[in-house]
């Protein structure tokens, strides 16, 4: 009677193998998916959840989930117009506003949005009104001299109390003076060529004394963001980095983003970093 009841058991568990579901899909039938069904949408912030469930009756595992991906936030910078204020998210629902550590309108990590606006001056002195600054995500490569020789450039500050240069917003203009001169000045000229962020925009340039501080501000969020979009973190290398104001005759102003410090250092003699930077 004990064997027959063996046989019995035996039996039965090769009658459930042949006709149950297995977990992993191997030897009897397989599951009888449904398609995957949304049980919970993803939005800009948070993930979905997708649900698929098997029809056999006898299934041990009848239901599997799967995550949907975040969407991230939806700025279409391509219909922005510059310095109209904060850009919102544009995916339906969301309400939220592109901020410090987010990407930008050319693929760079915002750094400064403005409380209202501000005016970024060129050649002209009427300027146009921007509301964001953002950042390349990787520093130039090597490093680079303010300028090949020394001397005063008109329309920058003259000597290190004068203050003509250093504002949010005249960091274009610094450097398109700069590269107006019949002399090298390789840091601003390399703001002005090659490609930067997403290769779409050709308006960066050298920050300002003020604006390189507004990134000295923000470094960390600037060094997170720029890793995420395949960059590198500002401190890559001495950490030093050009501003585009001018201290006097044979100095120029940069920032240590080591330990904070400002500097007013020669101009052809010392070599740091770029990080070009623009506005929109």
């Amino acid at each position: 009677m004990k064997k027959m009841f063996k046989v019995f058991a035996l039996a039965l568990l090769i009658i459930f193998a042949f006709t149950a579901c297995p977990d992993n899909g191997g030897g009897g039938h397989t599951h009888n998916w449904s398609v995957w069904a949304t049980t919970t949408s993803a939005n800009c912030t948070a993930a979905g959840l997708q649900t698929r469930t098997c029809s056999e009756s006898d299934c041990p595992t009848p239901t599997q989930t799967q995550p949907i991906a975040i969407l991230g936030h939806n700025w279409n910078w391509g219909s922005y117009s510059s310095g109209t204020g904060a850009r919102s998210c544009q995916r339906g629902g969301c309400s939220v506003t592109a901020g410090i550590g987010d990407t930008g309108q050319g693929g760079g990590v915002i750094f400064y949005a403005s409380s209202f606006t501000f005016y970024q001056t060129a050649i002209d002195t009427t300027g146009v009104t921007r509301y964001y600054l953002e950042a390349a995500p990787r520093n130039i490569a090597g490093t680079h001299m303010w300028a090949a020789s020394n001397g005063l450039i008109p329309g920058l500050s003259q000597d290190n109390t004068e203050e003509t240069d250093w504002a949010i917003g005249r960091g274009l203009k610094n450097t398109l003076i700069i590269n107006a001169e019949t002399y090298s000045t390789p840091a601003a000229n390399a703001t002005r060529t090659g490609s930067h962020g997403n290769g779409t925009r050709t308006d960066w340039f050298l920050p300002s004394r003020h604006e390189l501080n507004e990134l000295y501000i923000r470094r960390a969020v600037v060094n997170t963001s720029s890793v995420v979009l395949g960059g590198s973190v500002l401190e890559t290398g001495m950490g030093i980095f050009w501003s585009s104001s001018q201290n006097h005759s044979l100095s120029a102003r940069a920032r240590n983003f080591n330990d904070g410090d400002l500097y007013g250092t020669s101009k052809n003699d010392d070599r740091f970093n770029v990080r070009a930077v623009r506005a929109f």
